[in-house]
C-alpha cells in the first residue's frame, strides 16, 4: 500500500468507528471490542473511543452556543426600537435594562466576563483529572496513582471565600 487513504478507506473507518461506539454505548468492555473490530488491543480502541466522544461533546456544545446565540439575537432585535424609541414614542426604560441585560448575555456567551474566565480555569483542573482517569481505564487500575485532587471552588473575584 503506499500510504494513501482512499474513500473506500475513510467509509471503512468511518463504519468501524461507529461500530466502536454502538458497541461501547452497549456496554461492552474495551477488549472485547478490540476482538470484535480486530484492533491491535484495548488502548486502540480507548483512543479512538475518547477521540469521538470529544468530536461529539464539541459539536453539541457548538451547536448549544449557536442556538443561545440566535435566541439572543432575537430578544435583542425585539427590545432595540422600544429603546431607542421613535419620533413617535419615547424610550422605554425598561427595554433599555432589559438590553442592558441581554448585552451582558452575549459577554456571558462569547467568553468576554471574568466569571467564563475563572470557570476556565476550573475546568483545566477537571482536565488533568480526566487525563489521569482515562490513563487508568487504558492500564486497568481503578484509582490511578497520579489522580490530582479535586479542585476546590472558588468565588467569582477568585477567593476562596
Amino acid at each position: 500500500m503506499d500510504g494513501k487513504r482512499t474513500a473506500a478507506d475513510d467509509i471503512a473507518i468511518a463504519e468501524r468507528n461507529k461500530k466502536i461506539l454502538d458497541l461501547r454505548i452497549g456496554g461492552m468492555s474495551f477488549p472485547a471490542i478490540a476482538r470484535q473490530v480486530g484492533l491491535s488491543g484495548p488502548g486502540a480502541v480507548f483512543k479512538i473511543y475518547r477521540k469521538l466522544i470529544r468530536e461529539v461533546y464539541r459539536e453539541s456544545a457548538e451547536e448549544a452556543l449557536t442556538l443561545e446565540i440566535e435566541k439572543t439575537n432575537r430578544v435583542h432585535m425585539a427590545l432595540f426600537p422600544r429603546a431607542i424609541g421613535s419620533k413617535d414614542l419615547p424610550p422605554d426604560y425598561k427595554a433599555v435594562d432589559c438590553l442592558v441585560k441581554v448585552w451582558s448575555r452575549y459577554d456571558s456567551l462569547l467568553g468576554i466576563d471574568a466569571r467564563t474566565v475563572i470557570q476556565i480555569e476550573q475546568h483545566r483542573d477537571h482536565g488533568e483529572r480526566i487525563k489521569a482517569l482515562e490513563q487508568g481505564i487504558e492500564t486497568g487500575e481503578s484509582r490511578p496513582a497520579n489522580l490530582p485532587p479535586r479542585a476546590k471552588p472558588t468565588t467569582e473575584n477568585g477567593n476562596d471565600d
